[in-house]
């Protein structure tokens, strides 16, 4: 059973909170996403560890209806010089 946008992005809504989230279905089948997560929570910590701190929010969807999960993650300052340096990355809807 697939999983719809939104709630992927109320969940991470509720645990970063203020937090820009680009959330894009990869296949049209809404189980594989790519999501792109700017927030200062992320500040001081690896990409590791981020990606850990969203895999204990999405712990439950991962169980079953969400099967893939490729993950971006920024602090602000981050952010700020990726859109500087990557006019692709401008392209993003948050």
């Amino acid at each position: 059973m697939p999983i719809e946008p939104s709630a992927v992005k109320s969940l991470l809504d509720a645990a970063f909170p203020g937090a820009k989230i680009a959330l894009d279905d990869l296949t049209g089948t809404r189980d594989h996403y790519k999501l792109v997560l700017v927030t200062d929570l992320f500040e001081g910590k690896s990409r590791v560890q981020r990606q850990m701190m969203i895999n204990e929010v999405l712990k439950e969807p991962l169980k079953g209806p969400l099967h893939a999960l490729t993950m971006e993650t920024y602090t602000e300052a981050q952010w700020a010089e990726q859109v500087s340096n990557t006019p692709a990355s401008t392209g993003i809807k948050f």
